[in-house]
């Protein structure tokens, strides 16, 4: 993962069906996220694709084709990449309107620094320990370095990383490198 820093490529082509096959068996995610993109596609107008239990664990595969799904639904003229990040947006709030979201997130009080500190232990209480997320701070720049993270996570997960911190009132550019199938690393730039 040595490559430079560079803006997510938004706009690129994205093979879904090759992406969903190279997600590992047993990788999971919780069903409030599910949820949360089950809502969205509903309040769209479209039929509700499913119900799921909140904290029960899912396939990831599941919630990327269910991510895919709400992308194209929600945001039907944008390209795939930018629709998966503005998807992005509404994973935190779904999250920590939840007890548990709350109760991790009330460390951070009002500080997007002091939130985004607590993103990995948020990645590994809603991933059942099939991912590893860690952070690198620096001046000026904070990384998160992701692995075992299938949705998405130069497109998807820098949504999620972003309109965190927006909802904490920071203002960041996210740039990835290192991006390969389930991994990326995140370049949080603070403005």
């Amino acid at each position: 993962m040595k490559d430079e820093p560079r803006e997510p490529r938004w706009d690129a082509p994205i093979d879904v069906e090759a992406h969903l096959a190279a997600i590992p068996e047993g990788v999971t995610t919780k069903g409030l996220f599910l949820t949360n993109l089950a809502d969205r596609i509903e309040a769209a107008g479209a039929p509700r694709p499913g119900r799921w239990t909140p904290f029960r664990n899912y396939p990831v595969r599941e919630y990327a084709a269910l991510l895919v799904r709400c992308a194209e639904v929600v945001h039907p003229g944008l390209p795939l990449g930018r629709g998966l990040r503005e998807v992005g947006f509404t994973a935190y709030p779904a999250f920590a309107a939840t007890t548990l979201g709350k109760v991790v997130f009330s460390f951070a009080g009002t500080d997007p620094k002091a939130a985004l500190r607590l993103a990995p232990r948020a990645y590994d209480l809603v991933s059942a320990g099939t991912s590893q997320v860690t952070l690198e701070e620096t001046p000026g720049e904070d990384r998160l370095y992701m692995r075992g993270i299938y949705s998405f996570p130069q497109l998807h997960e820098a949504g999620v990383i972003e309109g965190g911190i927006r909802t904490f009132g920071g203002d960041v550019d996210v740039l990835v490198s290192g991006v390969a199938p389930g991994e990326a690393v995140l370049h949080v730039r603070w403005r």
